[in-house]
């Protein structure tokens, strides 16, 4: 029953026509057929330029059916569409996709020619937030990136000092895996975040943080707190959430709900 409401919620909400196309235009034509990435709403998905962008799925032979979702309208705030915008889904270069993942409505993914992005498995890219990979920009398995975030490995523009000397403008970024990033984080250029980091509300992280995990913050960002990490797990959010409502308690342990107490 559930996998035909999955099927009946694909054809009823996704964009079927420009599905097919663009699984057709960047996959594999076994790949395609299965129809792994599902299109959603008004999502522009550009065009081709000559030799074509390419996506691969990391660790699948036979990727899932819809195993990928883009310009999903996955808003928390009771479920209402505060942002029908746009989706741009424009993939010049090489994407490397793990098994499943949610890209919201009004997000924009660009992958310049020659550049390599590649999202982990359980991804999720909430709404109105914007990922523009120029050179290598690799995002590990269950990462969560909240509303009004954006990744740019490039300044976009060359800046030259009194000397006339010009660096390059691009430089990779790295997030390692279960990595939550709050909103309207700005995430630059050389950026490295350890696994299980978290980026407070409007940060700019720019510097490579690869060594430590724990809780990041401010413009630019620096180490705040040690040992913390973000609940990822819905069923322990949903338990934890039942937990405080019916309690007065401010604190509660993991081990206690593992041990079902």
């Amino acid at each position: 029953m559930s996998q035909i409401k999955r099927i009946c919620d694909l054809l009823f909400h996704a964009n079927v026509i420009k599905t097919i196309i663009f699984n057709f235009r960047m996959l594999p034509k076994e790949q395609a057929i299965r129809l792994p990435i599902w299109l959603y709403g008004r999502v522009d998905i550009g065009e081709c330029t000559e030799g074509g962008g390419k996506i691969v799925f990391s660790s699948q032979q036979k990727p899932h059916f819809g195993g990928w979702k883009i310009g999903l309208n996955i808003d928390f705030l009771m479920g209402v569409n505060t942002h029908p915008y746009q989706t741009r889904f424009i993939i010049n270069g090489r994407l490397i996709l793990g098994e499943h993942g949610r890209l919201a409505n009004g997000t924009l993914v660009h992958v310049r020619e020659n550049a390599m992005l590649s999202l982990g498995d359980d991804f999720l890219l909430n709404f109105s937030s914007k990922i523009a990979c120029y050179e290598q920009i690799s995002i590990a398995s269950h990462c969560r990136i909240s509303w009004e975030t954006q990744i740019f490995d490039t300044n976009f523009h060359y800046m030259a000092d009194n000397a006339g000397d010009v660096q390059r403008k691009e430089k990779p970024i790295y997030i390692g895996n279960n990595v939550w990033i709050g909103n309207r984080v700005t995430i630059a250029k050389g950026a490295k975040l350890c696994d299980q980091s978290v980026v407070a509300s409007n940060s700019v992280v720019n510097k490579d943080f690869s060594k430590q995990s724990g809780v990041y913050a401010g413009i630019p960002a620096k180490l705040v707190t040690l040992n913390k990490y973000r609940i990822l797990d819905i069923y322990q959010e949903f338990a934890l959430d039942m937990i405080f409502l019916d309690s007065n308690c401010l604190t509660y342990n993991l081990d206690l709900l593992d041990n079902g107490l």
